[in-house]
């Protein structure tokens, strides 16, 4: 599991590990930021809406983690925020030797990347962590979260939507994991291996979100019934199918968000309520792995059974599920998406494992039409807003890393 025992400030350990902004020459490196990147519109391996800000900010004093802008999703524009009118946070570490990968080939400008072999490929032993974290306003709120205290930016309203006030200080706040992708690549697998795990309860089960019954429709449509009648943290209790999973609209979003006080409080919409389309991950089935089922009861048991500490958080976390290609010998080429064909299961495709794996808290409303992570993570061309090629075609574009660096300069 991901690394979560404590660091010399007294954090989850991968907080200390490499972030975006300490990999590039025009980034500051420290190891005390946490820098979040905002997740704007992200069609496949299209960059042309990513945003980052560079202006990282670190309040002298208890060691604090600056998150900062990380708060637009996957897909869209959309804000997500948390049935409670908080907004959504957004981390991006690396472990060590992708810091010393990218080090090492010289990857450290706009023009190096540019002009990076399109036959080099992540070596095994890289570790990319991609972290989504919500504001915790109790004390005991954050007993079964590892937890941060964070800078995060002040949001305002402008011309009818929400944005980050670049010209305001940041805000300190407590924030707690409760998703988090762990991706990494392993002899043989250069293409890197997607799992992603969710905030949970002592049962194992999430209390982000409630899965559908059944998988969409052949429309992509969602059950015409309430999925659940429980509150979540991403799920209002009654909401019919048909009505989540839906990004707002910016005008909708701004009209009920209060500036004074962070949140969508001012009336009009609610949060918008988020649950899994794909039940158990896949397209073709609603039966749940029993590989994975048998995986999460053993690591539940360890901590149950005394055999891990008492005081590790991760025991309140489970693996939604993980995906990969079959055999990245023959399929992880260049300029080539990675899907299945429609209908064609993970067993038979060239995508293993749970092939429409999604994180609730981060590709929220992008499950139908990207249920992939290698939808939108292939070996393509990455393009700019007015259609202008920005990365020619490389192996390293299944990481999104390069291309949110290249965008912004």
């Amino acid at each position: 599991m991901f690394d979560a025992m404590p660091d010399t400030d007294g954090r989850a350990n991968f907080l200390s590990f490499p972030s975006m902004g300490s990999l590039f020459d025009a980034q500051i490196a420290t190891s005390n930021l946490l820098s979040l990147a905002p997740r704007s519109i992200q069609m496949p391996n299209d960059a042309s809406t990513f945003q980052m800000t560079a202006a990282l900010t670190k309040i002298a004093g208890a060691a604090a983690t600056s998150v900062d802008a990380g708060i637009e999703q996957a897909g869209n524009a959309a804000i997500l925020f948390d049935q409670r009118g908080y907004p959504v946070y957004y981390g991006i570490h690396v472990n060590d030797q992708f810091a010393k990968f990218v080090k090492d080939n010289g990857l450290t400008t706009k023009s190096a990347i540019e002009n990076a072999s399109d036959t080099l490929a992540f070596p095994e032993g890289i570790v990319e962590l991609k972290s989504a974290w919500r504001v915790l306003t109790h004390e005991n709120e954050g007993d079964t979260y590892i937890t941060t205290w964070a800078d995060v930016p002040s949001l305002h309203v402008v011309n009818n939507r929400i944005e980050v006030d670049r010209a305001a200080d940041p805000r300190r706040v407590r924030l707690g994991l409760f998703a988090i992708h762990v991706v990494f690549t392993l002899k043989g697998h250069p293409e890197f291996i997607w799992s992603t795990f969710e905030h949970s309860d002592l049962n194992g089960a999430t209390d982000l979100a409630p899965s559908a019954p059944v998988n969409p429709d052949s429309n992509g449509s969602g059950p015409a019934t309430a999925i659940s009648p429980f509150d979540y943290l991403l799920y209002h209790g009654g909401t019919l199918g048909t009505v989540a999973n839906i990004a707002p609209t910016f005008s909708e979003q701004a009209a009920a968000f209060n500036e004074k006080t962070q949140r969508l409080d001012k009336g009009g919409v609610l949060p918008t309520s988020v649950y899994r389309a794909y039940p158990e991950a896949k397209p073709t089935t609603i039966e749940q792995d029993d590989d994975l089922r048998d995986l999460n009861a053993f690591m539940l048991g360890q901590f149950q059974d005394g055999k891990l500490p008492a005081t590790d958080k991760r025991q309140f976390y489970r693996l939604v599920g993980a995906t990969w290609l079959d055999k990245p010998e023959e399929s992880f080429l260049l300029n080539k998406p990675f899907s299945n064909q429609p209908g064609e299961s993970s067993d038979d495709g060239i995508v293993a494992g749970e092939d429409a794996l999604s994180s609730l808290a981060m590709e929220s409303f992008t499950q139908i039409e990207q249920p992939n992570c290698f939808s939108c993570h292939d070996t393509k061309r990455v393009k700019s807003v007015s259609g202008t090629v920005i990365l020619k075609p490389l192996l390293l574009n299944v990481s999104h890393i390069f291309s949110k660096y290249v965008s912004e300069h």
